[in-house]
């Protein structure tokens, strides 16, 4: 178990990069020169919003944790306007007490080294240049691990989507293992 100070410091961390998170996303924030050119980028029009739940089911993550998860709970946002969806969809096994989820959404670049690119930008400004996640190999076109917060985000084709898991005491690597499961789920589910 961690110390209080160090408890409150990674919880104080967690709120910072899914509050920047969600701002980013509702606000469609991830163009990392703030050019309004978005000529590269995939909208709604374009690319039909999905539901997390439809690419992660509870069978799915029952099956990869090993144990029994309450029903999800689940997220839609939509704003044609701004060419911009976000999906959610986040199961938690009292038994474990374990979380794993998703959130999907459509990108800022058709092109993921592009939207990679960017949403690290945008997290570095928010979150200062210290700021760092690890780039994992073999998932998706681009994935990165950010293990403070056990969180796995990784971008194919004109969507992103970040997995969540983790339960307290967990090693960050077995955390990392399940991320890379569950991502692998997804991707298999992803519309071309």
């Amino acid at each position: 178990m961690l110390p209080k100070n160090q408890t409150m410091g990674k919880l104080r961390k967690l709120q910072l990069v899914y509050c920047f998170i969600g701002l980013s996303l509702i606000m469609g924030i991830g163009n990392a020169h703030g050019k309004d050119d978005k000529s590269d980028f995939k909208g709604s029009a374009e690319l039909m919003p999905i539901h997390a739940c439809e690419l992660l089911t509870k069978a799915e993550v029952e099956a990869i944790i090993g144990g029994t998860v309450e029903e999800p709970r689940q997220t839609f946002k939509e704003s044609p306007k701004q060419k911009f969806w976000m999906s959610t969809c986040d199961y938690y096994s009292t038994a474990k007490s374990q979380r794993a989820g998703i959130l999907v959404k459509n990108s800022q670049s058709s092109d993921p080294a592009k939207a990679f690119e960017a949403h690290t930008a945008s997290l570095e400004k928010a979150l200062g240049d210290k700021y760092d996640m690890q780039a994992i190999d073999g998932i998706g076109a681009r994935a990165a691990w950010d293990g403070s917060v056990k969180q796995l985000t990784v971008f194919e084709g004109p969507r992103m989507f970040i997995v969540t898991t983790g339960r307290p005491g967990e090693d960050e690597g077995a955390a990392l293992e399940t991320a890379k499961k569950i991502a692998i789920k997804v991707l298999s589910k992803l519309p071309r």
